[in-house]
């Protein structure tokens, strides 16, 4: 029931503010404002059902609308491709841990080769 409410009140607001939109009650700064408060309190299900009616419904602001949507997905991108980077690294440190104790090397030199910690590496064994 909780998310129906919530689905239902993103329904609300995106109306309100096209509505707001369509009638030139607000600058762009103020709907960059209002679409940034939105999308940081949304999950990203809403978020292109939020743009998307926003698009359809307010005929001006249309392309501040789109650019920081696009803003919005290019960043959500990098975060995407820096927490796979990092993702990636560790594992890398610890396969290359894992060949390096299978291998017979001292703890404490894989610790400093890996960065990995003590209770990682024995937990590898």
């Amino acid at each position: 029931m909780k998310h129906k409410n919530l689905r239902e009140g993103f329904k609300v607001v995106t109306k309100l503010l096209a509505n707001a939109l369509k009638h030139n009650y607000n600058s762009d700064n103020d709907v960059v404002t209002i679409l940034n408060y939105l999308f940081v309190t949304m999950d990203s299900p809403h978020f292109e059902q939020v743009i998307q009616q926003l698009i359809e419904q307010a005929d001006s602001h249309q392309e501040v609308i789109m650019n920081i949507a696009q803003r919005l997905q290019e960043k959500g991108r990098e975060e995407g491709i820096q927490q796979g980077m990092l993702q990636g690294e560790k594992q890398a440190s610890i396969n290359i841990a894992h060949t390096l104790l299978k291998n017979g090397v001292s703890i404490e030199l894989v610790m400093e080769s890996t960065g990995l910690s003590r209770e990682e590496l024995l937990s590898m064994q």
